[in-house]
């Protein structure tokens, strides 16, 4: 495994070693692919035979880009029959662990990071909650309330310095979008409160 290492880094093509520097990753056996992987710090390396399908790959991740939790292309670059692509490394759980496989919505109830910008993940958790004890949902509220605190508390600090210069051009519509923000959070955690009262008094079948 060290020698296949060592062969692969030294025929790795500059334009993405420039990028990967003197790190020299590790070999990832995880994967389902038949490609050879490479794992770095802040990027993933992709080998492979080259092949039409592999530039439509690229391109569907260069699509996915800002539309979805992706990997992004950082180089490629198809040389001697091999396709080179870099990627930039997500952090979570690998899709093919046994215990994701066997259980993906159990496991990711239990993931306590959620994506709440559009989707609000929370409450799609909350809407499979049934497959767990509530006590898991009750901590997945628990960590939302407490992110909903935290911005609400840099909101008013927002709010108090835009108070002291709404004659200025521009501030006012700061201000209204401060107090959107703060008026949300505020229902978020009046909704936690409420939501967390229930589940708890509930005595129904787990």
């Amino acid at each position: 495994m060290h020698s296949e290492l060592s062969e692969t880094i030294h025929q790795i093509p500059a334009s993405i070693a420039v990028l990967l520097g003197d790190e020299t990753g590790k070999m990832d056996g995880l994967g389902k692919s038949r490609a050879q992987v490479l794992l770095f710090d802040e990027y993933v390396l992709k080998i492979r035979p080259a092949g039409d399908w592999n530039t439509v790959d690229v391109q569907i991740l260069q699509w996915l880009a800002g539309k979805a939790p992706a990997p992004e292309v950082a180089a490629h670059e198809v040389r001697n029959g091999q396709d080179w692509l870099l990627m930039t490394r997500l952090r979570g759980k690998e899709l093919c662990k046994p215990d994701v496989m066997n259980n993906p919505v159990k496991s990711w109830l239990k993931e306590e990071q959620a994506v709440n910008d559009l989707k609000y993940e929370t409450l799609l958790k909350l809407y499979f909650g049934g497959v767990e004890s509530k006590d898991v949902t009750i901590h997945n509220i628990e960590v939302f309330e407490e992110q909903a605190r935290k911005d609400l508390a840099v909101l008013q600090t927002y709010k108090e310095n835009l108070e002291k210069v709404l004659d200025q051009n521009d501030h006012l519509y700061y201000y209204l979008t401060v107090t959107f923000g703060m008026d949300t959070y505020e229902a978020y955690l009046k909704w936690c409160d409420q939501a967390k009262t229930m589940l708890k008094s509930f005595d129904g079948g787990e």
